[in-house]
């Protein structure tokens, strides 16, 4: 058990949802890593970019917490290999998209210490099968891909920004760019 403040979280994937996480952590008194393909900037946040950040940023956090979208470039990405480089005892927070992680490296993982605990929302097959070790791994909580689930009001609140972006001939947040895959 640490506090807040002795903790060290990395955030994979710095869009929209990253960059919030990470703000709301760093409020909490977090010391907060970010990663993404590109470099960016989020107040309060020491940002890594691309392959060679990878690594360096990885060994900056205590516990990963994925947000990464699913792209030719994610998928798979999240190995056992990656999480070894780890500040240890490791935890694992998958709030992102399944396919990023090789389920069985992440059993791996778990099993042998490299990491002492995750968190997983999403998953390869959804819902997780039955047969999936996952099940029976100590320290694993499992939630039923609900972690981005918003209310009625802010989802009504969100429609109502796009139209009203659409209505001012202004671009229209959190659009798909199909360069980017998603």
């Amino acid at each position: 058990t640490r506090l807040s403040s002795a903790t060290r979280v990395g955030i994979m994937g710095l869009g929209n949802l990253g960059s919030f996480v990470a703000s709301k952590l760093v409020a909490a008194d977090f010391t907060v890593f970010g990663w993404a393909r590109h470099q960016k900037q989020c107040e309060g946040v020491t940002c890594y970019a691309g392959p060679e950040g990878l690594v360096p940023f990885l060994q900056q956090c205590d516990t990963l917490v994925c947000l990464l979208p699913e792209t030719p470039e994610t998928k798979g990405l999240i190995t056992y290999s990656l999480l070894q480089h780890l500040r240890k005892p490791a935890g694992f927070i998958n709030v992102g998209r399944g396919p990023v992680v090789v389920e069985a490296d992440l059993v791996r993982a778990l099993q042998d210490g490299t990491l002492h605990g995750a968190v997983l929302d999403v998953f390869d097959t959804e819902p997780l099968p039955e047969t999936s070790p996952l099940w029976a791994v100590p320290g694993v909580i499992i939630t039923p891909h609900v972690a981005s689930e918003a209310s009625r009001p802010a989802r009504a609140r969100y429609v109502v920004s796009v139209i009203k972006a659409l209505e001012a001939g202004e671009s229209v947040p959190l659009t798909y760019n199909p360069a980017q895959g998603y």
